[in-house]
């Protein structure tokens, strides 16, 4: 199965960070059947053996000697020999008293807490001890519970003859006395002791006594009840009862807390949730982890709520809630930070919370901090010998660098993870398949396909070891070998790999590798010539391309394929483009630039409505669970599942757009996109950002569809535009012509329209949101505004559902923090808009609540005070209203309809990749604005403030937003042609 690797940090994390420090809540390793017996078991027994009750055998220590007349004395009777033996025994027998009592039960829990360290050779002389003199005191219930603790230390020793021989010793001492519960802890290790021989009759007639022995006394005594209801559940697990071995846990935990005991119930819980997740029951595991967060806040202990929040992040991770991981991640964080010297949690502990929250990290684009923590752990792991979790953290490490385009850096760290693998016992299929599979797709994209096929040929014997696992990753590598072969010009080869993957994934409904299969299978097609074939493949791809079983998801483990699926998604356009089917080549486009946001929308924790939150968490929660079982398992297994979220979704789509829109791709018809650029009037040109290459597509008033690959991808478009925002070099000029060139090329400029009146909708991907289009220069020097009536959308479907504003008056909400150069500001827009209504708000004194019942009415929201917009995670970005407002909150009030301006916006950042511009942009829009106006970078204030005084006044006039921005951009070049003073403004909307 294609399980997460991380989540196996759970059950170290638990039992160092709080049930080391806490012994009544340990349990041993044989207690939860999770193979401690390295050792061959002994031979089976046959069949009639394990029918017939095995024979009493001498209580160790003693010597039995055949009792006959000639060694007894002469005249002896039998019975007289016995009587004089046990009056001579009784006169030398230590008296049994209280002190006697006492010090045997010291040695015994002595012992019992040297085996819950695994000091097992220690604990079995304490009990040997605690045996003999328990003997000679006649101390049944001492000598009872010490043989149960022999018997117990051979059983995780393996050796079984021993422990049946002590386990039956045990059970007839304490059987006389009647001591249920110390009788009912001798059944389960004799129990023990019987499976490891195999004689599984007798070991279920011993666990069915023990349960009875308990379960009419539980309600006394809840503790004893709790830990034979563990010891008996660890012994189902060794029989494959995982579903009984549950309940008895879930049993065991609620007598724990019902006898106070919290420390041992939490423990319970945490392990429980552990067990789920290795069966894939991920939302089981969840609510046991909750439960376990619920006990932690009544342990005043913090390393408790440290392991309950480990627990219940680990989980989450899994299920793919990566925000909420990393907010549970960064509580526990925060409480050990807090910790007292001498109250710390061990190194151990704290390396497995920092790599837990370093993969939710990395899980949710925080990288810088995720590489901070990573690089922390490492070392730790390394020094210790602990290579499972260092090669989880070297793996996570090259995750980190893949999504941030260095494969180059990432290489390495896969091969050193891949190395390590070597000293991982025992070995771990999964993991080192997932390895291989990452180094595969780093040597892909680095220009080294050969050695890409390799490690991906490496892959395929693990596959005939496991054939009741990795089926859905047996699928993927068999596409990845095809594009790779495809890539060395194997034709032959790639043919045979998709069969085999088409096969599989025909089986498993495994979309994510369909619809590349079928993409390859086209390309292969066309060079046979076959169009026609070529086309009905196309289609098939496209079906299942659009599958929600088939998008972006993110994964902080693997790289599924050796191109992403937006560079595949990228080919599949630009093959169906070449065919003629432009129309779903732009659908394609539109998909997995809805699919970024989204993704960028979920992983960085953005808020919605509180009307909307509980839709929104649902059908994002399923969404991403949904993924997550089908990583444990595989998609055929989830077809009506994926059907009822599909139909939830329809249904939340027609009731509120706005809203469905943030969860997934929004239903779009090329007949609808061709109906409202006839009605509005406007000709649409509509980017995707490749790794290597773009495309342009074209939609004009006259119905006709255009589609153009452009030979530059992301990484120089994002190289120039950072020049464009960062430097002032006087190079923005060549710059700015460059990209007019690769941006604007013949073939879209042939489309846009000769007059000024005719409005130009852009709708930018990726870094493009950061781009002043309307500064683009053509050869003749003349900038792409003095040409072009210019404005950017959103997205396409924001293009289809916004509709034309009010021009004329404006009513404005003005909001300032009141320092001389804002107030210059707001004065001279104040006056430019007399008589109109502008209302002030000085933030200073004000909150998003004051904000939100200003702003009621208001066609105009003016925020003068500067934003400086981070790229890292611009939902984050802070909001001058009052302190630790974000983004997301602002946009969850309700906006004016026509406009909303950041009038000192400014983009900062390492990664200029136009995330920030397109979440206000996206976010404001769903608050209900149709408008936004922002600056890429803050202009010269005198240069700002006269632009916008010459919107306004423009606006004022009858103008609509996108005609008021040219009228005063144009005004500005008129003093100063350098774009710097006059193209920083940027509207996203349809400006009408």
């Amino acid at each position: 199965m294609n399980k997460p690797i991380f989540r196996v940090a759970l059950v170290l994390v638990s039992a160092t960070v709080f049930a080391s420090s806490t012994n009544c809540g340990a349990l041993a390793q044989d207690d939860l059947g999770l193979g401690v017996n390295q050792s061959k078991p002994a031979a089976p027994r046959t069949h009639a053996t394990r029918q017939a009750r095995p024979n009493r055998t001498a209580r160790p220590g003693t010597h039995q000697a055949p009792a006959t007349r000639a060694n007894s004395g002469a005249g002896a009777t039998m019975s007289e020999v016995r009587q004089d033996v046990v009056r001579e025994l009784e006169r030398l027998a230590t008296p049994q008293t209280p002190d006697a009592q006492h010090k045997i039960d010291v040695i015994n829990k002595e012992a019992e807490e040297l085996f819950q360290k695994g000091m097992y050779q220690d604990a079995l002389l304490r009990w040997q001890k605690a045996y003999g003199e328990s003997i000679e005191t006649k101390y049944s219930e001492g000598q009872g519970l010490a043989l149960t603790g022999m018997c117990r230390v051979y059983v995780s020793q393996g050796k079984y003859v021993k422990a049946r021989h002590l386990g039956e010793n045990a059970v007839e001492v304490l059987a006389a006395i009647n001591s249920r519960t110390l009788l009912g802890k001798a059944r389960i290790a004799l129990a023990q002791a019987y499976t490891g021989l195999e004689n599984h009759v007798w070991a279920a007639k011993q666990l069915d006594a023990a349960l009875e022995l308990i379960v009419s006394n539980a309600d006394k005594e809840p503790l004893e009840a709790a830990d034979i209801l563990r010891m008996s559940g660890g012994l189902l697990l060794q029989y494959k009862k995982v579903k009984e071995a549950i309940q008895f846990f879930q049993g065991s935990a609620k007598y724990s807390e019902q006898g106070g005991d919290l420390a041992s119930a939490l423990w319970m819980h945490t392990h429980v949730a552990s067990i789920l997740t290795e069966l894939g029951f991920y939302v089981a595991a969840l609510e046991e982890a909750q439960k376990a967060v619920v006990i932690s806040e009544r342990i005043k202990d913090p390393r408790a709520k440290i392991t309950a929040l480990s627990s219940r992040g680990n989980i989450e991770y899994v299920l793919g809630e990566f925000y909420n991981a990393r907010l549970t991640y960064d509580e526990a964080f925060q409480i050990a930070k807090t910790l007292p010297p001498k109250g710390d949690m061990s190194k151990e502990g704290k390396a497995y919370l920092l790599m837990g929250y370093a993969f939710a990290l990395v899980a949710t684009g925080d990288d810088e901090l995720a590489s901070r923590y990573l690089n922390q752990v490492i070392p730790f792991f390394e020094k210790e010998g602990k290579y499972y979790h260092q090669a989880e953290s070297v793996n996570a490490m090259g995750i980190l660098k893949a999504n941030a385009g260095e494969a180059y850096k990432a290489l390495p760290l896969f091969a050193q993870a891949r190395d390590l693998q070597t000293f991982i016992k025992p070995p771990q299929p999964g993991m080192h398949v997932m390895i291989l599979r990452n180094m595969a797709a780093c040597e892909f994209r680095l220009g080294k396909p050969r050695e890409s096929f390799q490690h991906l040929k490496t892959i395929l014997p693990f596959f005939e070891k496991h054939k009741d696992r990795l089926q859905m990753q047996k699928a993927q590598v068999n596409v990845s070998l095809a594009e790779v072969s495809m890539k060395l010009g194997d034709i032959a080869s790639a043919e045979t790999y998709l069969n085999d993957a088409i096969t599989l994934g025909e089986t498993l409904k495994d979309d994510s590798s369909l619809w590349r299969a079928y993409t390859l299978r086209a390309h292969l097609a066309l060079i046979k010539k076959e169009n026609d074939k070529a086309k009905e493949y196309l289609k098939t791809a496209l079906s299942h391309f659009r599958s929600p079983q088939a998008g972006y998801f993110p994964n902080a483990e693997l790289l599924r394929f050796p191109s992403s699926r937006r560079e595949f998604g990228l080919q599949l356009a630009a093959l169906v483009a070449s065919q003629g089917m432009t129309e779903h080549a732009l659908l394609v486009a539109e998909q997995l630039k809805e699919e970024r946001f989204i993704s960028t929308f979920m992983r960085k924790g953005a808020t919605v409505k509180a009307t909307d939150k509980d839709v929104y968490d649902d059908l994002m929660r399923q969404r991403a669970h949904l993924h997550a079982a089908e990583n444990a398992s595989t998609p055929d297994k989830f077809t009506k599942e994926w059907t009822e979220w599909l139909t939830r979704f329809s249904t939340l789509a027609r009731e509120n757009s706005s809203l469905a829109r943030l969860i997934a791709p929004y239903p779009t018809s090329v007949k609808e996109i061709l109906e409202t650029v006839r009605q509005k009037d406007v000709t649409v040109v509509d980017y995707l950002v490749g790794e290597k290459s773009s495309m342009a597509f074209t939609v004009d008033p006259q119905g006709r569809i255009s589609a153009t690959v452009i030979p530059t991808g992301e990484d120089k478009l994002k190289k120039a535009v950072a020049d464009l925002l960062t430097q002032q070099n006087g190079d923005e000029h060549k710059v700015l012509k460059s990209l007019y060139l690769e941006l604007l090329p013949q073939a879209v400029r042939s489309f846009l329209p000769i007059s000024t009146d005719k409005q130009i909708v852009i709708i930018p991907d990726g870094v493009l949101y950061n781009l002043p289009f309307s500064a683009l220069c053509d050869a003749d020097g003349k900038y792409l505004v003095e040409k072009h009536l210019l404005t950017l959308a959103p997205s396409m479907r924001y293009l289809l559902d916004a509709t034309s504003g009010a021009g004329g008056a404006v009513n404005m909400l003005l909001a300032s923090n009141g320092n001389p150069m804002e107030q210059e500001e707001a004065s001279q827009i104040s006056s430019v808009l007399l008589p109109d209504p502008v209302s002030t708000l000085t933030t200073r004194q004000a909150d998003l609540e004051t904000l939100s019942n200003e702003v009621q009415g208001k066609s105009v929201l003016h925020l003068v005070t500067a934003i400086p917009l981070t790229e890292a995670n611009p939902y984050s970005n802070a909001i001058p209203f009052t302190k630790g407002a974000t983004a997301s909150q602002l946009f969850g009030i309700a906006m004016p309809r026509d406009l909303v301006v950041l009038s000192g916006s400014s983009l900062s950042g390492a990664k200029l990749d136009g995330d920030a511009v397109q979440a206000f942009s996206r976010g404001l829009t769903y608050a209900g604005t149709q408008n936004l106006l922002m600056s890429l970078w803050k202009a010269p204030d005198d240069a700002r403030i006269a632009e916008l005084v010459s919107f306004y006044k423009h606006k004022k006039e009858g103008m609509n937003a996108a005609q008021s921005l040219r009228k005063a951009q144009l005004l500005s070049m008129s003093s100063d042609r350098n774009p710097r003073s006059w193209a920083s403004f940027q509207l996203l909307g349809l400006g009408m």
